[in-house]
């Protein structure tokens, strides 16, 4: 019987694995050998990349000073893992961001009010200026099949506006994106997923990124890996 079903469903086009598709089996299915790595904090995406078989180049951007000295400490010795002192959005120059006592949670936009007072601190505890570009501006340097990986605290919407040029060279994009908004100003799921089949991408792979303290059970932030649209099968 269950055999039956499986083939019924091969036969339209849908196959079931007991094991789940990844991230790294997106890149190879696109044969990536260029992955842009946005808010990269200390590095940990980069060393989960080389930990899981990628062996191709990886440009990491970290704006903040203290983490992204951490961040050149774990891609030191990586010659095809590229680091920069940067922040991405929608515009060059500077700005200011809230750094965190958990350097991953440090973001551009100012807390909701689902982040309690004794957790405050881990969202701000001072500010720094910081140096801010556009993909677009550094589009010319992207070479290969390129994909994106956006990790920015609620950021994400200004990164993809500063690439509307980059975007129709991605294979894929990886976005960090709210269940629950623990800050103020960013985009709800259905937004962003409708703002990339505006551009030409749709849903390939959810993951859990993280889950409410308050409920366990409950996630707060999914990542979101979306494809190009493919006009055989997307109808």
């Amino acid at each position: 019987m269950i055999y039956t079903a499986l083939a019924a469903l091969r036969r339209v086009g849908l196959d079931v694995s007991r094991t789940r598709p990844n991230l790294i089996d997106f890149l190879q299915s696109r044969s990536v050998d260029c992955v842009l790595d946005i808010g990269a904090n200390a590095g940990q995406f980069g060393r989960w990349l080389r930990n899981h078989g990628y062996i191709g180049r990886i440009i990491s951007f970290e704006p903040i000073s203290a983490v992204y000295q951490l961040l050149t400490q774990e891609a030191g010795g990586d010659v095809l893992w590229e680091t920069k002192n940067l922040a991405i959005g929608d515009h060059c120059g500077t700005a200011s961001i809230n750094v965190g006592a958990n350097s991953a949670l440090s973001s551009f936009l100012s807390v909701g009010e689902i982040v309690t007072p004794d957790r405050l601190h881990s969202f701000k505890e001072r500010n720094e200026t910081v140096a801010v570009t556009t993909l677009d501006e550094l589009g010319a340097g992207f070479s290969g099949n390129v994909f994106l990986k956006s990790d920015t605290q609620g950021f994400e919407r200004p990164v993809l506006e500063g690439a509307k040029m980059l975007l129709s060279r991605l294979c894929g994009v990886q976005l960090e994106l709210p269940i629950i908004h623990a800050y103020r100003g960013t985009w709800t799921l259905p937004q962003a997923v409708e703002y990339m089949h505006e551009n030409g991408f749709v849903i390939s792979q959810i993951h859990p990124a993280a889950f409410l303290l308050q409920d366990k059970a409950s996630l707060w932030e999914v990542d979101v890996i979306f494809r190009k649209f493919d006009s055989a099968i997307d109808r």
